[in-house]
This record gives structure tokens, C-alpha cells and sequence, in this order.
């Protein structure tokens, strides 16, 4: 097996600051080792805002998509002509490091981890000096208090290695036998996305806590806490949904979920006596606990019919304009639109059979007659006819020309419109919460918007209630009114 590795390397301090595996060479997995070396500096306090961005590997990381995760990190791009290769000597000797020190050539994937010893020192000397965010071996190795009873002996260090699955049916990797065999579990109960995410928090925390997992301790959860709410972009820049600097509630209680789920199966495998993820803080009340993070309810956000107009003019095909119709008018999911088949388009009845739905759920959904009118002209004049696959919507060009089409490729698709169009902010979850928004205000019952929405409980509807503001200013102006009636009729 072939595996790439990309390194994101500060010149100037001489580390290391994110890196990551994968074993295909695209854009993703570049992303995400320099979203990894911006989290860390902002949470060293060094927020690399402004600073100067070489790729090593040159044109090959000129796409859109990679740029504009460069400015949300707050770097700038090089100036130089296209294929321009800079610090290539830096690269090529934390690369050379990086084989000899970390790969066993007699297997074919090695991610074990970092070893140091008092007479072995040379490794920490030559590599692991430049992951920051590690801290100093030698410090920590033969500092008595802070590892008691460890000086002559081997300390060991889990460094989490991320590999993402080859093809279809395939499970990532952290490069620990406990966390593989759970993330094995996860995925044969769990679609495919929910696997790559709980591999990607498991990696974020062993990250920051450094320890494996049966050295892991209620402390470390709460320092790991800590971490994540440090400032990201600097102590002035906060969000304005939350007024936070670190990252949301959300993405902090995502993450303690996958890693108290790791430790509830080392508990049944009787690794670990004990969860170390406090379930929440008590109270006053018996019996009662709050949440340990709190998550602020907020209404998803929605375009105006106006914006909605702009956005399908600003689209280019057909095909283009069929997936966001289907969106914006059926209320489906991204990867419910990419799932689509064929065989699922039923242009007869208007409906559209949802076989790719949330967790493997199955429905059938009604969509305007514009959608298939829209469909019928791209299935008749964009399509390719060599297309090979049964998904309705593929690449109409290039190297990938007659294959499905991918998320990242729908995302790039919207944000290309979003942007001639003149919206500010726009996502492809964003067009079904319009729709269903949309729908509440012209009087569909929450039970149907539910079954549209293919949602498990009604709960998760009610949202639209408060996004449908009609609804609720007739409800109110129609109590206020009775109000007003009884105060006029009393004596």
C-alpha cells in the first residue's frame, strides 16, 4: 500500500506544525494538516494570521478549494509563477528525517509510535524536536515529578496518524490496534461519513492529550476542554453566533461524544475500568446532572426568495440547476442528491424514491414539477452517453468525464454560484432549510414537512416553526386580539 504524507513546516520556528496521511493524492487531506497547524498555533497563542504560504509540491495544490482554506487560515499565497517549488531543501530534509526515523521498511504501513530513550536521544534531536506539538521529550522524560520512576526506561508517546479507507467499503485507520478495532465497530453499525468523523475526533484529541488510550484520565478530557476553547483566530476575533474564540459547543461535544463512545467499547472489552469523560456536573437536585457542555440553540440560517432567484440564474447547466433545485424545492439532503439513481426518478408521479437517505432510511418524497423539467433538459442535453454509472448527476468534463460527481465537486459548484449571485454566505444544508421554511410559511402541516424531511423525530422539525414567521405572527396577533377584545367588553 502506497501512502502520501503531507508536512505543514514553520521556517521560522523550526517545527513541524500539522501534518497528515492519506492514501490518495488529493486536496483534502492537504487541508486538513494546515487547518491542523493553524489550530495549534492559535492554541499556542501564535495565531499565524498573514503568514507566507510555499507549497513544496507546486501546481498541484492550486485549486480553488485549497485557496480558500489558506485565507480561512489566515495565510496568503506566494507570489511567483504556477509550478514554483519553494524551500524544497527544508522539505526535502524533514522528509528524508521522516523515513528514516519514522517508517520500518519491513512494513508496508507503519504508524507506530514515537519512542524515546536516555540512550537513544538522537531521535528526539533530528525529528521529533520539530512536532510542536508534542512538547520536549527530554524534558518530559527525565523530569522526576513529572514522570516518576520513568529515567532509563523507554517512554512511548502516541502520535495519531490518520489514513483514510481506498474505495468504497473501506475503514480509516489511527495506527493503534484500540482505536482501529473501534473504529471497525463504528463502521458496521454507521454510514461512512459518521466513520471518517469519529476517526477525525479521535485523532484531534490523542492529538492534543498525547497518551494512549488506557493512560487517558479525567484530567486530560478536561485540559483537552480546554484546548479547544482557546482562541483560534486571536483573543479579538470572535463569532458573532456564539461570541466565542475558540471552537463552538457543538464541534467541542461532538468530539467528547466519539471519544466517550471509544472508551464505553474499552469498558466492555475490559481494557479500562472507567469512562474518563465526566457525563455532566451535579446539581442541587438529586438525580439531576447538566450537561458538561452547554449548546446554544440556534435557527439555521435561510436565503430570501430574491437571493433564491439570483442563485438559480447565477448557475451555468442544467445539471447544475437540477441539483440545487432539489435542494431548494424537495428539501434533500447533499448526499442524498449525489445518491440519486435513474431509477429513483419517477417523472410521472413528481416523486423522487430516496434510497441513499440519513442512516440508510428509505422514503419517498414529492418535488416540483420545475425539478424534472430542469432534469429532462440535462438527462437530454449535458449527460454523457458513454456515463457508465446509474447516478443521475456525474462530471460533464475533464479527466472525470460520465462518473458520479463528488461532494467536494457540488460544494464548489454552489459556491461558484454563491458568489455570482452576490450572497455572502450560502451552503447546500442551508437551500433545505429554506425549502422547509418555505413550505411552513404557505401552511404545510408539521407532520408532512416531517415525512418530507425524512426525520426520525418531530423534534428536530419544530425548528421551522420558528423560522416561519407568518405562523408565528398570526398566532400571536390573533391571541392579542382576544386580548384586547376581553379588556374592551369588561365594566
Amino acid at each position: 500500500m502506497f501512502v502520501y504524507v503531507a508536512f505543514v513546516i514553520d521556517a521560522y520556528a523550526g517545527a513541524i506544525v500539522g501534518w497528515e496521511a492519506s492514501a490518495s493524492k488529493q486536496t483534502r487531506f492537504v487541508e486538513s494538516a494546515i487547518r491542523q497547524a493553524a489550530a495549534l498555533r492559535s492554541r499556542q497563542g501564535h495565531p499565524i494570521d498573514g503568514a507566507i504560504h510555499h507549497s513544496d509540491a507546486g501546481s498541484q495544490y492550486t485549486s480553488v478549494r485549497f485557496g480558500e482554506t489558506l485565507s480561512l487560515s489566515g495565510l496568503r499565497p506566494s507570489v511567483g509563477s504556477v509550478g514554483d517549488a519553494y524551500d524544497n531543501a527544508l522539505a526535502e530534509t524533514t522528509i528524508g528525517l521522516y523515513k528514516n526515523e519514522c517508517i520500518r521498511t519491513e512494513l508496508t504501513v507503519s504508524a507506530r509510535p514515537a519512542v524515546h530513550t536516555g540512550r537513544r536521544r538522537t531521535h528526539h534531536r533530528r525529528l521529533r524536536r520539530w512536532f510542536g506539538y508534542v512538547g520536549d521529550f527530554r524534558r518530559a522524560c527525565w523530569d522526576p515529578v513529572q514522570w516518576p520512576g520513568c529515567c532509563g526506561r523507554e517512554v512511548v508517546v502516541f502520535v495519531p496518524c490518520l489514513v483514510r479507507p481506498v474505495g468504497a467499503g473501506g475503514v480509516p485507520r489511527l495506527g493503534h490496534g484500540l482505536l482501529d478495532d473501534y473504529l471497525e465497530m463504528v463502521a458496521a453499525r454507521a454510514r461512512p461519513n459518521t466513520v471518517l468523523a469519529t476517526a477525525f475526533d479521535l485523532k484531534v484529541f490523542f492529538a492534543v492529550v498525547g497518551r494512549d488510550p488506557v493512560e487517558v484520565s479525567e484530567a486530560d478530557v478536561l485540559g483537552f476542554i480546554r484546548s479547544q476553547r482557546q482562541p483560534r483566530r486571536g483573543v479579538s476575533v470572535v463569532r458573532i453566533e456564539d461570541g466565542e474564540a475558540g471552537l463552538s459547543a457543538r464541534t467541542i461535544k461532538r468530539r467528547l461524544a466519539s471519544v466517550s463512545g471509544l472508551f464505553e467499547y474499552l469498558i466492555i472489552r475490559g481494557v479500562v475500568a472507567k469512562n474518563p469523560v465526566p457525563h455532566g456536573l451535579s446539581t442541587r437536585r438529586p438525580n439531576r446532572r447538566v450537561p458538561l457542555i452547554r449548546t446554544p440553540r440556534t435557527l439555521p440560517r435561510v436565503i430570501d426568495p430574491g437571493e433564491a432567484d439570483a442563485l438559480l440564474a447565477a448557475l451555468r447547466t442544467h445539471r447544475d440547476r437540477a441539483m440545487v433545485q432539489a435542494m431548494l424545492l424537495g428539501g434533500l439532503r447533499r448526499c442524498e442528491v449525489l445518491g440519486l439513481r435513474l431509477c429513483d426518478v419517477q417523472p410521472g408521479e413528481k416523486r423522487l424514491f430516496i434510497a441513499d437517505g440519513k442512516g440508510g432510511h428509505e422514503r419517498i418524497v414529492p418535488v416540483s414539477p420545475r425539478f424534472f423539467t430542469t432534469l429532462a433538459g440535462y438527462l437530454e442535453l449535458e449527460r454523457p452517453e458513454t456515463a457508465s454509472t446509474d447516478r443521475a448527476f456525474v462530471v460533464l468534463k475533464g479527466q472525470r468525464r460520465g462518473l458520479p460527481l463528488s461532494a467536494a465537486g457540488l460544494d464548489e459548484i454552489v459556491a461558484g454560484a454563491r458568489r455570482r449571485a452576490g450572497i455572502e454566505h450560502l451552503t447546500c444544508h442551508q437551500l433545505r432549510h429554506t425549502c422547509f421554511t418555505r413550505l411552513r410559511e404557505a401552511g404545510m402541516a408539521l407532520e408532512a414537512i416531517q415525512a418530507q424531511a425524512g426525520h426520525r423525530s418531530i423534534e428536530s422539525t419544530r425548528i421551522y416553526l420558528h423560522l416561519a414567521n407568518d405562523w408565528l405572527a398570526g398566532e400571536y396577533r390573533r391571541a392579542v386580539e382576544a386580548i384586547d377584545a376581553q379588556a374592551v367588553q369588561a365594566p
